[in-house]
């Protein structure tokens, strides 16, 4: 009889699924000293759009019709087009912040921040406001971010672009009922913009509202029914509630649109592996990984399918995938991307009772993150995650006064950074 879908091994999947996710957009090694912060802007109050300040008529229009896109998903066409956007005007610095988001390497998308940074002068208080907030999430600070995009709406409460930005910012921290109220201003400044009817129905899913968050990702589909982004929101959605057969049809229509749209070969496999079909998965990340020209995609395909042999118990084939993503990782030169790579093998070991395996691992991810050039809060956060694990490593030698004593040391350092929603799992 085939194992079944345990209580843990849902929270693990879900875990390294959400770990999958982060590494798409979170970054990894810097190649330098980070960019000097420019002085706060000035922004006079006003009641429209950020200005998009580009010296190029032909930059202007390239890079409106690359943020239509990137606001879809398509990272490849959007980044084309900010190539020949900065090309034609080389001090376009907002290009140079969407292109930093549009770009799939993590080492370039610093480089691309960092070139933007370096510009925010020679750009509109806005622009300038709207660089210094993506500056201050890469550097983890999110008391900075927040404050930044409070001034940033209160010079620019009718820009659907910033309230929807801000809104998708909640949903990555976990703050739902906070993004609510601002992706719904997003629609009622303009209710024909696609984005926040997606990240809503995000939002209330996680807020276990699902069928507002049905209506939502219809009417996101209603809005770009030709979008393979479209359909496979609506899928993840039908995943999460258990309606499998429907969810894998929304991502064959996803793919059907675009065979390369590597989040529904994920997803679709995890339809199967819920539906005790482990080995259909692994046929569909095979797929993924085989049909890829991006070594991003083939991480991702090893990667999940090491989530579907954790799903099955079998712990040595799960990390020999995990390592076949971190082959992957070190080729990219994602530093951040090994770290992870590192802390996943030692939750996967540490559940499977490997204790002085999962605790070299564990060490390791730190010691991946200090002797890197990302930055120091980033490392502050490993440093307390690594705690988290320590008290977890020292409950399962039966070590109880070393685990309370972590677990003190994590609060204290917890509350002194003024993290109070900081997750240490499960």
């Amino acid at each position: 009889m085939k194992p079944k879908v345990t209580s843990r091994s849902l929270r693990l999947v879900i875990c390294l699924a959400c770990l999958l996710g982060a590494l798409c957009s979170a970054g990894a090694a810097q190649t330098g000293a980070p960019a000097a912060t420019p002085p706060p802007a000035t922004v006079v109050m006003g009641t429209g759009e950020i200005p998009v300040t580009t010296s190029s008529p032909e930059a202007r229009a390239l890079f409106i019709d690359a943020r239509e896109r990137l606001d879809r998903l398509r990272e490849r066409e959007a980044a084309a087009l900010l190539e020949q956007a900065v090309a034609k005007d080389p001090d376009f610095a907002l290009g140079y912040l969407y292109l930093s988001r549009a770009q799939g390497s993590p080492v370039e998308s610093r480089k691309l921040l960092d070139k933007a940074v370096a510009l925010a002068d020679k750009s509109s208080p806005g622009e300038k406001l709207m660089i210094l907030i993506s500056q201050a999430e890469r550097n983890r600070d999110r008391a900075k971010s927040l404050e930044l995009y409070h001034e940033l709406i209160a010079a620019y409460p009718r820009d659907k672009w910033i309230r929807a930005r801000l809104g998708s910012t909640f949903i990555n921290r976990g703050q739902y009922a906070d993004a609510v109220p601002e992706l719904t201003k997003a629609i009622e400044i303009d209710p024909s913009y696609p984005l926040p009817y997606n990240q809503l129905g995000y939002a209330y899913r996680y807020l276990e509202n699902y069928s507002k968050a049905e209506e939502s990702f219809k009417k996101y589909i209603e809005l770009l029914p030709n979008e393979p982004n479209a359909h496979h929101s609506y899928g993840e959605l039908l995943l999460k509630v258990g309606r499998y057969d429907e969810a894998i049809s929304a991502f064959t229509k996803s793919l059907s649109l675009d065979p390369r749209f590597y989040r529904a070969y994920i997803d679709m496999g995890a339809c199967y592996v819920f539906k005790d079909q482990p080995e259909t998965a692994r046929q569909i990340y095979r797929k993924l990984h085989d049909s890829s020209d991006d070594d991003r995609d083939r991480r991702s395909s090893h990667f999940a399918a090491a989530v579907s042999y954790v799903d099955e118990g079998k712990t040595d084939m799960a990390l020999a995938e995990l390592q076949q993503a971190h082959a992957y990782a070190e080729k990219l030169k994602d530093v951040e991307a090994q770290s992870v790579d590192d802390v996943i093998r030692g939750r996967i070991l540490l559940n499977a009772g490997r204790i002085a395996e999962a605790e070299e691992s564990l060490r390791k991810a730190l010691s991946v993150v200090e002797s890197s050039q990302l930055p120091d809060s980033f490392k502050q956060n490993s440093r307390r995650e690594h705690l988290y694990f320590e008290g977890r490593i020292a409950l399962a030698k039966q070590d109880l006064p070393t685990a309370k004593a972590k677990v003190e040391q994590l609060r204290q350092q917890v509350e002194a950074a003024g993290q109070a929603r900081y997750a240490v799992g499960s």
